[in-house]
């Protein structure tokens, strides 16, 4: 994988940044952290009568829908100017 190189992306192929480790890095912390917290409050809601998942089913289904969103807005926002980075300091 290419090293990332915020002048390089910005003046010649703005899309390199996708090719980076970091960005897949990134990404896979983001959908994974994004998966199990929808999967946390989908058990919190079913647990308090909120919403009837019904089986483990239901979590995996609601988890994998979160996580499938937060991949396609990975690749919606690019490569952000403020911070990068997932969050975790990774």
């Amino acid at each position: 994988m290419t090293t990332y190189n915020p002048r390089h992306a910005r003046r010649k192929d703005p899309l390199v940044y996708f090719t980076t480790r970091k960005f897949w890095t990134d990404l896979t912390e983001r959908s994974l952290s994004t998966a199990a917290q929808a999967a946390l409050g989908g058990v919190t809601a079913d647990g308090f009568g909120l919403i009837d998942l019904g089986s483990w089913q239901g979590v995996g289904v609601l988890a994998g829908t979160a996580a499938v969103i937060a991949v396609l807005k990975a690749f919606a926002v690019g490569r952000g100017e403020a911070d990068p980075d997932a969050g975790l300091g990774v």
